[in-house]
């Protein structure tokens, strides 16, 4: 069993771009091929050192597959566990994505 959440459409457009320009111009690349994807970007204040005086800010992201429901005005939409974290995770996830969409093109050729 997957872990859902319920959106809106206002809760949607939010769930398609992201801050990162690089991530962000993957996750275009990776909605081409597979458009019920969501991803949703949160930051954390994390302090190195003595109290607060180094501060860095970490991004994480979860990334979800949209269902659309069927009384057409809610949406749900499946948290991929395996593809939320680190940049790099989303990434990774989010190739291989577009690998997999060119390597069926390419074999209907």
């Amino acid at each position: 069993m997957g872990i859902y959440i319920y959106l809106t459409e206002q809760e949607k457009p939010l769930m398609k771009k992201v801050q990162c320009a690089e991530l962000n111009e993957l996750f275009k690349e990776a909605l081409f091929y597979l458009p019920t994807l969501l991803i949703y970007e949160k930051c954390r204040e994390v302090n190195y050192g003595f109290l607060w005086l180094k501060t860095k800010y970490e991004y994480f992201y979860d990334v979800y597959h949209e269902h659309p429901d069927f009384n057409g005005g809610t949406y749900q939409a499946r948290l991929q566990l395996s593809a939320s974290g680190s940049k790099e995770r989303v990434s990774a996830y989010l190739y291989g994505i577009i690998n997999h969409a060119l390597y069926i093109l390419n074999q209907n050729k």
